[in-house]
């Protein structure tokens, strides 16, 4: 799938489910952020990182398939809650993985190294 499938994809997208045994941290789930799209996946690898339950999305127990339904049901019939999240996904995605935050975040240490650099 080329990116600009998935990102037409996840424009037409309510709601991701990643329930994953093992991970690291899928991009996806950072794609979901982007497009103010709510994640339920489960606490493996850094995804709890990630995801803040309550805050931008759901976690769920490995294998847990009443637990996943009981989510994905809750986002569908509270269309609030899941606009919610998915307007504050979209808010952490920007403020903790966007390019021009990381610069702006590198930038202050450098400055400060430079400064500290400079007063020795």
């Amino acid at each position: 799938m080329s990116s600009e499938q998935a990102d037409d994809l996840l424009c037409k997208t309510d709601i991701l489910a990643l329930p994953s045994y093992a991970e690291n941290l899928p991009m996806v789930i950072l794609e979901a952020f982007a497009h103010g799209v709510p994640v339920i996946s489960t606490p493996v690898g850094a995804i709890p990182e990630v995801i803040a339950p309550e805050r931008n999305g759901f976690l769920v127990p490995a294998g847990d398939v009443s637990a996943l339904s009981r989510a994905i049901e809750r986002l569908i019939e509270d269309p609030e809650l899941r606009l919610r999240l998915g307007s504050t996904a979209r808010e952490d995605q920007a403020q903790r993985y966007e390019i021009n935050s990381y610069v702006e975040k590198l930038t202050v240490v450098w400055r400060k190294a430079s400064f500290i650099r400079k007063s020795m």
